[in-house]
C-alpha cells in the first residue's frame, strides 16, 4: 500500500494526483475527460492516463502544482514545467518535464495573481513570483521580498491570501503574530510591502 497522495489538481481535462508517502516525486494523471479512469490501453493512445517521476538526481517531493500555459510542479527543491512547448497538449507520446529553477517551495499553496503566480520558498520567509519568460524560454521570476527583506528577517510566513479588489494585495500571517501585506501589480510594475502590528492581539489566520 503506497498511501494517499498529498497533491490533487486538474490539468487539460485530467485529474492529477501526486506525492504519495512511498513515491513523493511521482505524478499520476487520469485518462482525458475521465477523471476516475487510470487504466491504459495497448497500444497507447493520446487520451491514455499518464504516470511519471521527476528525475532530479534526488528524491524531490512534489508539494504543489499550478496550472498556467503549462503545468508547473513546485517541489521541495525546484520548479518544473510539464510539456515541451507552451501550447502542448500532454499525451503519453510527448510527455516531458524540465526544471525551471532551483528555489524550492514551502507547504503553502501558490497564489495566482494576474498572469503570474506567487509562491513562498522552502524556508518560509522569501516570496517569489513565476511566469513564462519568452527571452529565456522558461518559467522564471524574481524575489519581491528583496525590496523589504527586513519584514521577514526573523520570522516566516505561515498563512496567506490574495485580495484582488479594490487593490491587488497579498496578505500574510507571520509566525510572530503580525501581518504583512504585499501590494502587487506586475503589469504596472508595482511592488510595495507594508507591515501591520495589532496593538492588543495577534493574527491567527
Amino acid at each position: 500500500d503506497q498511501g494517499y497522495p498529498s497533491v490533487v489538481s486538474y490539468f487539460q481535462n485530467r485529474r492529477l494526483f501526486a506525492a504519495t508517502p512511498t513515491q513523493p516525486h511521482t505524478v499520476w494523471m487520469s485518462r482525458s475527460n475521465s477523471y476516475t479512469d487510470f487504466t491504459g490501453t495497448i497500444p497507447t493512445v493520446d487520451d491514455d492516463p499518464l504516470t511519471f517521476a521527476l528525475a532530479s538526481g534526488q528524491i524531490d517531493d512534489v508539494r504543489k502544482v499550478i496550472s498556467m500555459d503549462r503545468l508547473v510542479l513546485l517541489t521541495e527543491g525546484a520548479e518544473w514545467a510539464l510539456g515541451s512547448g507552451q501550447a502542448d497538449v500532454v499525451t503519453p507520446g510527448n510527455l516531458s518535464t524540465k526544471p525551471q529553477g532551483y528555489h524550492g517551495v514551502s507547504m503553502l499553496d501558490p497564489l495566482g495573481v494576474g498572469d503570474s503566480a506567487l509562491f513562498v520558498q522552502r524556508k518560509g520567509y522569501i516570496v517569489r513570483d513565476i511566469d513564462f519568460d519568452f527571452s529565456r524560454d522558461k518559467y522564471a521570476g524574481r524575489d519581491p521580498t528583496a525590496f523589504a527583506s527586513h519584514l521577514t528577517e526573523n520570522t516566516s510566513i505561515i498563512s496567506w491570501a490574495y485580495q484582488q479588489h479594490p487593490f491587488s494585495v497579498v496578505w500574510m500571517v507571520l509566525t510572530d503574530g503580525t501581518m504583512a501585506g504585499l501590494t502587487y501589480n506586475k503589469e504596472q510594475q508595482v511592488v510595495g510591502w507594508h507591515r501591520h502590528d495589532l496593538k492588543d492581539g495577534l493574527v491567527k489566520s
